[in-house]
């Protein structure tokens, strides 16, 4: 799930701090709120696909 979290890394091996119009980065290691609950949608789909045990 990388590519949704860092879709654009430079060449300097650095994340865009904002994708669209939404902040990703709270600090250099903790995704924005924002950011994670404009992500809720693809979670949800996801993650039972990478998690099985998620799926209820």
């Amino acid at each position: 799930m990388t590519e949704h979290i860092c879709p654009e890394i430079t060449d300097e091996g650095i994340c865009p701090a904002v994708v669209g119009d939404v902040a990703v980065w709270r600090d250099d290691s903790h995704l924005s709120t924002y950011y994670v609950e404009s992500m809720v949608p693809l979670l949800e789909r996801r993650l039972p696909e990478t998690v099985p045990s998620l799926d209820p």
